[in-house]
């Protein structure tokens, strides 16, 4: 297992998190249907997390390293996996106070981004990149530009946009594409794009919204394309902001009625809470922010 490629993003802010079966977890898989068929070719009942399920459909997602399966858990987030289904930590960087110089900042940023993309794009000759035309994506195409222009063997970079074609993002995308004179390809989102998306949401384990898995089925079926680069986590680490709200401002994770529709029975909520409650606090090392005077961020929300 340790010669998949995913692992090798263990610890990055962009990795891949794999699932596995508490009962095996040195068994992985990026696909968690992977892992219920083990369970099922062994005999072995498989059974709704109701912690879980009252997450999805209460919040609606789910907390801490739970699928909707009970026993089978996605890896820990940014955790190096060190055999024998033992995770550790990547504790993230102290943050204090500090206000670099913006020019000097800059610089060292736009370096780290470039390393980041040359390591992955290593030997890659056509390169597609998901556009956009949003701020992520922009910064992510000028990375790719630049890497393009130092002659580092990219030979050619296909433009990859969905949506309506007047849309604003698709119009900007094509605008990025032109300047520098990349391939583009265009994939409308209609009904059945989202059928199908739904489809692929329940076997990926219905962790994820249909609505977010956009036209990436169809971007999956491109042939001749050696990697796929795209830009994300702008608002929650760029402007430390999360759903729109800054970090030092969120509301609590978990809302005092858990279930104000009644969709579930009392029993089952009190259960599940207590439940949810300890995912919020397993990984604190991961939430907290230190130097600013703030309690560890999952404890803070907890206590409003």
């Amino acid at each position: 297992m340790n010669d998949r490629w995913w692992f090798k993003l263990s610890g990055n802010l962009g990795a891949i998190y794999p699932t596995y079966n508490i009962r095996d977890p040195s068994f992985l898989s990026l696909e968690i249907k992977d892992i219920l068929a083990d369970e099922t070719s062994n005999n072995r009942s498989l059974d709704l997390d109701l912690a879980a399920l009252a997450g999805k459909v209460c919040l609606p997602y789910l907390l801490g390293n739970r699928t909707l399966i009970k026993g089978v858990r996605r890896a820990p987030w940014m955790s190096e996996y060190k055999g024998n289904g033992h995770w550790q930590s990547c504790k993230l960087p102290v943050h204090g106070s500090d206000k670099p110089e913006p020019e000097i900042f800059t610089l060292a940023l736009k370096d780290a981004l470039l390393d980041e993309a040359k390591t992955y794009l290593e030997n890659k000759k056509t390169v597609g990149i998901l556009l956009s035309g949003g701020l992520d994506s922009r910064v992510a195409a000028g990375v790719l530009r630049e890497l393009q222009l130092r002659g580092g063997g990219i030979e050619t970079v296909v433009a990859l946009t969905w949506g309506a074609e007047d849309c604003r993002d698709v119009i900007y995308a094509q605008r990025i594409a032109q300047s520098f004179n990349w391939d583009m390809v265009h994939f409308s989102i209609t009904v059945e794009t989202l059928a199908k998306n739904i489809e692929n949401s329940g076997i990926a384990g219905a962790e994820v919204s249909p609505l977010h898995l956009h036209a990436m089925a169809d971007v999956a079926k491109l042939e001749g394309i050696d990697a796929i680069i795209a830009g994300s986590y702008g608002d929650s680490v760029g402007r430390a902001e999360f759903s729109g709200r800054h970090l030092t401002d969120l509301r609590c994770v978990l809302p005092k009625v858990l279930d104000p529709f009644g969709l579930l029975k009392g029993d089952a909520v009190s259960r599940a809470k207590k439940e949810l409650k300890q995912d919020l606090v397993d990984k604190p090392q991961h939430l907290s922010i230190n130097q600013r005077g703030l309690k560890p961020l999952a404890i803070h929300t907890l206590n409003q």
